[in-house]
């Protein structure tokens, strides 16, 4: 009996064979052994997967065989990305550093202490140099002054 597959990128398709290099209408995942980037997919399996998150927070339908795979702008990045500078309190206690985007300091996350404004969906970090509401953990995203600089560029455009 054939062995069927879940789709490591999407989980919403099942291939009817390990490594059969059926595509997945989803997310375009090609069923293959190898996961690291260079095989057909080109992009690693956790690019992959972190470009069709992109791709499916930006548009809720996304799906490979309707919109194949659109361009991702550096504003399309910052939108995904912004996600986790709101509402991020958890987040931010279960890091090591912060960045924020406005001031653009990477900093040990345990000087928010205290420093929360309250939203409708919890509380939002506020950095404890400038006051400013624009903080990513690092348990999030992947902290870089390119990042920061980027963000600061497309929120702030100044």
């Amino acid at each position: 009996m054939p062995h069927k597959v879940i789709c490591p990128v999407c989980g919403k398709h099942e291939f009817e064979h390990v490594n059969d290099y059926d595509i997945c209408k989803s997310c375009g995942w090609e069923n293959e052994e190898f996961f690291e980037e260079g095989g057909v997919n080109k992009l690693s399996l956790s690019d992959f997967q972190k470009r069709y998150r992109i791709y499916v927070y930006l548009n809720p339908r996304y799906s490979w065989e309707k919109n194949g795979y659109p361009e991702l702008t550096a504003k399309d990045r910052c939108t995904y990305w912004h996600q986790y500078s709101v509402s991020n309190r958890q987040s931010v206690l279960s890091s090591k550093q912060c960045g924020c985007f406005f001031c653009k300091k990477i900093f040990d996350s345990t000087l928010v202490s205290e420093h929360y404004i309250n939203d409708k969906d919890g509380a939002t970090a506020v950095c404890p140099f400038c006051g400013v509401d624009s903080l990513l953990p690092d348990s999030s995203v992947e902290l870089s002054t390119e990042l920061l600089d980027v963000m600061y560029q497309v929120w702030f455009g100044w």
